[in-house]
C-alpha cells in the first residue's frame, strides 16, 4: 500500500489485519521504505497517478509469511518512483521507538555531544540519520557521538531486530551559542562620596542557559562583589570603570563598560535676612552652603507664604511674602548627581504691628537673666518685665548653627522654661526675638 499525506511523502508500507481482528480494520501500517520526495505525474491523464505497481504474496518458505512489493518517492527528475520489497512476518514483532535516556542538553556549535538511548529489548542494530548544515554523527549502536553544526538539525533514530525496522524517533536540535552581545550596565543608586556603596545591575539577559556573570572595579580605591545581575561598588574617590560579562556553557559576551564618577554631596545652608519680620513685607532667603552648578534646590517656605520670587528648584536668592502672622518653618535640602544634602531648618516670626504690644517694655531692649548658668541643658529666662505678646528663642553652637527653635505665647511671671534636650556640653548662644528686637546671651551646659 501507498502512504502518504499533507506532510508524509509517498512511500511504501504495509498493513496488516489478523484473523483475530475486529471486521473492517488493520493495525498500525508500518512504514518499510521511506519517501524521500514530492511526486506529481499524470502520464497525460487528469490526475496524478500511483500505485501502478503494489502486490503482495505468500512466501512458500513457510505459507504464514508475505512479501510485498510498493512504490516509494526518490529526489530526481519525474516520474521519481521506485519498487521496494518487503518481508511481512504479523507473527514477528518490531522493536519498540528508540527513547532518549540521557542528552547532553544543549550542544555548542563546533562542539561534540553524546545522547543514549534506553536499551530495546531485541534489538541487533540502531540506524542514525544526522541532517542540519555542519551537523555531524554516525552509529550502530544505542548511542551517538553528534558535532554540532550550526542551525536546526533532525536526527532519526531507528532500532532493528530480525522482523524489521521500528518506529523511527526524530529529534530536532538547535546548537547553543555564545553569548553574542555585552550586557547593559545601569546605575540603581547614586555614587556619593558621604556612602560608603554604589550598585549596578545589568539588563534582563535572554542568553541561553547563563550560568556566571562577570563584575570587576577597575580603578584604584574602588572594590566590589558581584550577585548574578548586581553589583555593589565600595566607592573610591576618582572615577572607575565597571567591567561585566555574562558566560553559559559556550562561552563569554563581550564586556560593558560604565564609568562610575563619586558626586560631592552639597550643604544647604541658608541666611534670613529678617528672622522677624512685618507680614506683607519681602524677606530675603540666601542660600549660604555648598553645591556645585546643575544641583536641585528643595525648598519649602512654611505653609503661610504669599508669592516667593523666583521660586522653583534653584538656588535664589529667594524673596518671600507672608500675608498672615505666625510662625513659618523654612527648610532646604540640595541634591547633586542623585546625592542629597541633610536638610537645613530656620523659622521666620510673622508680626503684624498692629496688634502686637509689649507691656511694660521698650521697643529697643529686652533685659533678660538665664538661671542657672551654666546648666545641663534645662534653664529658665526671666525678663524685667512680662511679654505678653508671641517671641522666639533659638539657641546655636558655635558654629552657627541652630539647634533650638521655638515660639512662645508669652511669659509666665516674667519668666519662661526652657529644656533644650540632650544637647552635648559646651558653649551656646541664647537669642530671644520679641517685635523684631533681639537680645543674645552665651550660655554653657555640662553634662
Amino acid at each position: 500500500m501507498g502512504i502518504f499525506s499533507a506532510t508524509t511523502y509517498p512511500s511504501g508500507g504495509y498493513a496488516v489485519h489478523m484473523n483475530s481482528d475486529p471486521l473492517s480494520s488493520n493495525r498500525i501500517p508500518v512504514t518499510y521504505t521511506h519517501g524521500l520526495a514530492n511526486y506529481y505525474e499524470t502520464f497525460g491523464g487528469g490526475r496524478n497517478r500511483w500505485g501502478d505497481f503494489s502486490a503482495t504474496c505468500i512466501d512458500p518458505r513457510n505459507d504464514t509469511d508475505f512479501w510485498t512489493i510498493q512504490e516509494s518517492s526518490y529526489v530526481g527528475a519525474a516520474p521519481n518512483w521506485y519498487t521496494w520489497w518487503a518481508s511481512v512476518q504479523p507473527y514477528c514483532p518490531k522493536p519498540a521507538s528508540p527513547v532518549v535516556a540521557s542528552s547532553p542538553g544543549v550542544i555548542c556549535a563546533g562542539r561534540i555531544g553524546t545522547y543514549y538511548l534506553d536499551s530495546i529489548p531485541g534489538a541487533t542494530t540502531y540506524e542514525w540519520i544526522v541532517a542540519g548544515t555542519g551537523w555531524t554523527g554516525a552509529s550502530t549502536v544505542d548511542s551517538i557521538n553528534l558535532f554540532a553544526g550550526t542551525g536546526v538539525a533532525t536526527v532519526t533514530v531507528l532500532a532493528y531486530n530480525a522482523c524489521g525496522e521500528g518506529e523511527p524517533l526524530t529529534l530536532n536540535l538547535t546548537p547553543g551559542e555564545v553569548p553574542a552581545t555585552a550586557p547593559t550596565i545601569t546605575m540603581l543608586t547614586p555614587a556619593c562620596l558621604d556612602s560608603p556603596i554604589t550598585v549596578l545591575s545589568v539588563s534582563e539577559l535572554t542568553y541561553p542557559a547563563i550560568s556566571s556573570y562577570y563584575w570587576e572595579a577597575v580603578s584604584a580605591g574602588w572594590s566590589g562583589t558581584g550577585s548574578l545581575s548586581s553589583f555593589t561598588d565600595s566607592i573610591g574617590t576618582s572615577p572607575d570603570t565597571i567591567i561585566c560579562n555574562v558566560s553559559n556553557s559556550c562561552g563569554t559576551s563581550p564586556n560593558d563598560t560604565f564609568i562610575v564618577t563619586p558626586a560631592v554631596p552639597p550643604t544647604s545652608e541658608f541666611t534670613i535676612e529678617n528672622h522677624v519680620t512685618e507680614i506683607n513685607t519681602n524677606d530675603v532667603i540666601t542660600f549660604s552652603g555648598t553645591a556645585p552648578t546643575g544641583c536641585t534646590y528643595i525648598w519649602n517656605f512654611g505653609s503661610g507664604y504669599g508669592s516667593v520670587s523666583p521660586g522653583g528648584t534653584v538656588a535664589g536668592p529667594q524673596t518671600v511674602v507672608y500675608p498672615t502672622p505666625g510662625l513659618e518653618t523654612l527648610t532646604l535640602k540640595v541634591i547633586n548627581a542623585g546625592c542629597p544634602s541633610g536638610i537645613y531648618t530656620d523659622t521666620i516670626l510673622v508680626i503684624d504691628t498692629a496688634l502686637t504690644a509689649i507691656n511694660n517694655m521698650g521697643l529697643h531692649q529686652i533685659n533678660m537673666t538665664i538661671i542657672p548658668n551654666p546648666n545641663e541643658g534645662s534653664f529658665e529666662i526671666a525678663f524685667d518685665n512680662p511679654i505678653n505678646n508671641s517671641f522666639v528663642v533659638k539657641i546655636a553652637d558655635m558654629q552657627g548653627r541652630v539647634v533650638y527653635n521655638t515660639l512662645y505665647k508669652g511669659t509666665t511671671n516674667n519668666k519662661v522654661s526652657i529644656d533644650s534636650g540632650n544637647l552635648p556640653s559646651g558653649i551656646y548662644t541664647v537669642s530671644v526675638y520679641v517685635n523684631n528686637v533681639p537680645a543674645t546671651q552665651k550660655i554653657t551646659i555640662t553634662r
